[in-house]
């Protein structure tokens, strides 16, 4: 429940065509997606970037939906933004969840190379197309 009426940021998804995932052994899918928060009065050029590895059973996607009697995590990014207690970043959430019912984030034999996915193929994509990020200006978070 959204807290801070200033400027709100914007919550775009994108989708990711892993070379990386398309032969893992579970057949999750190759097209993996990830929403990207960028704050009100930026289009991500020259911001860092976040990304948000969630727990087990959760998904990025998650982070982004409503939620009842709290901030969502944008929202949340809104607040601490515009009461300048944080500076402005772009944060992805991607979807690591595999059809084992967890999340993945390093590479396996039998679930496919989930790392190389994430620091070749998204990390890139979302700086391509953001502006964002780079060497010595992204960072990760999690729970």
């Amino acid at each position: 429940m959204r807290r801070f009426f200033g400027p709100m940021g914007s919550v775009s998804r994108l989708a990711i065509e892993s070379q990386a995932l398309k032969s893992n052994m579970l057949g999750d899918p190759s097209v993996r997606t990830v929403d990207v928060y960028v704050p009100a009065g930026h289009d991500g050029e020259g911001l860092a970037l976040l990304v948000d590895l969630v727990g087990f059973t959760g998904s990025g996607l998650s982070h982004t939906n409503w939620a009842g009697f709290r901030e969502n995590l944008p929202e949340r990014l809104d607040r601490l933004i515009g009461e300048q207690r944080m500076q402005p970043v772009v944060v992805a959430f991607p979807d690591c969840f595999t059809r084992l019912g967890g999340n993945q984030y390093i590479n396996s034999a039998a679930m496919g190379a989930r790392e190389d996915s994430m620091l070749h193929e998204m990390l890139p994509a979302i700086e391509e197309s953001y502006g964002c990020g780079g060497s010595g200006r992204r960072g990760v978070f999690s729970k």
